[in-house]
């Protein structure tokens, strides 16, 4: 009974995580002409998770270089110990024809990182992208939730008392290490000098434009619309990605999608993005020729040091009372 009322709610949380998560992917995908680029780009990503993880060399620099071996010595430490003690918790409960103590928690956390980490590996693998490290980081705090509880718990079921308390004591040290290099690394990565495009939108012309000139109301589309959407109160629209962006490979694709929106202006930042992360050389191309405002008179294009903004949709472009910079 009380293993009953124990496994329905987690039952429940289960079966809502799982939902959320197929809701989410969709249960059918369609592979693109750069499938493929997933798995081409996959050990740079995973190269890329573990520098957000250690810290990459770049951030730590000479000074702290040993810190990178002593992180992974330490999370190799405590992977071994954590083996160790479920290894034992689990002979102990078969044992004794107990449940495994903290064995419900741990499968409930360890399903939700599987499901989790699933749906954003099965996108970017259908629509053939590389995996940001971004997607995967945010449930590494769970994991470490997870290996330092269970490597914490070593000496609970080893049966000679001097060799648990040693074995206890190397565990705590190894995870106050760990902590301690993690808090090192949190703390060079927050003080870092290096500015992100999101920040320096505080400082952008077209930015300042779209503020000043645009009611708060209208949609804007961008090519890059995070940095304009924190710092303009607009609604924001970026041009849409594959698979999503056949027909926005000219004008004509751009000026439907700008009556859907009701849009007057495209805010395009230059070089954004630098590579095309797609197959999609025609796209790419078109983005590439919006650098070039001299091209497109007819749009009326508003230039600044960072970016342009062009007017958009057929009842725009040939309007001339538009605000000018």
């Amino acid at each position: 009974m009380r293993r009953a009322v124990t496994a329905g709610p987690a039952g429940l949380v289960l079966a809502a995580v799982f939902l959320r998560n197929w809701f989410v992917s969709g249960a059918f995908g369609w592979p693109l002409p750069g499938s493929d680029r997933f798995w081409q780009t996959l050990w740079p990503s995973v190269r890329a998770i573990a520098g957000s993880t250690i810290g990459s060399k770049d951030l730590l620099g000479p000074h702290l270089s040993l810190l990178r071996p002593l992180e992974l010595v330490l999370l190799a430490g405590l992977t071994g110990l954590a083996v160790v003690s479920l290894w034992r918790a689990r002979a102990a409960a078969r044992n004794h024809h107990i449940p495994l103590p903290g064995g419900l928690p741990s499968a409930v956390i360890g399903l939700f990182i599987i499901l989790g980490v699933a749906v954003p590996v099965r996108t970017v693998a259908v629509l053939g992208v590389s995996i940001e490290s971004r997607y995967i980081t945010i449930y590494l705090p769970w994991c470490f939730v997870l290996l330092l509880g269970w490597a914490l718990r070593v000496g609970d079921h080893d049966t000679w008392v001097p060799r648990a308390v040693t074995v206890l004591r190397c565990a705590y040290v190894a995870c106050l290490l760990w902590v301690s290099c993690q808090f090192v690394v949190s703390a060079l990565y927050f003080s870092s000098r290096e500015e992100g495009y999101v920040a320096a939108g505080s400082r952008s012309p077209t930015i300042a434009w779209v503020r000043m000139n645009v009611p708060r109301t209208e949609t804007v589309l961008t090519n890059r619309g995070a940095d304009l959407a924190y710092w303009s109160p607009n609604p924001i629209l970026r041009l849409p990605r594959p698979p999503f962006s056949k027909g926005l490979e000219s004008w004509d694709g751009v000026d439907r999608l700008a009556n859907k929106a009701k849009a007057r202006y495209l805010a395009h930042f230059f070089g954004s993005p630098e590579t095309p992360k797609w197959d999609e050389p025609e796209g790419f191309r078109f983005l590439r020729m919006l650098d070039m405002p001299e091209r497109f008179p007819e749009r009326r294009p508003i230039s600044f040091r960072d970016g342009v903004v062009y007017h958009i949709g057929p009842s725009n472009v040939s309007n001339n009372n538009a605000p000018t910079r």
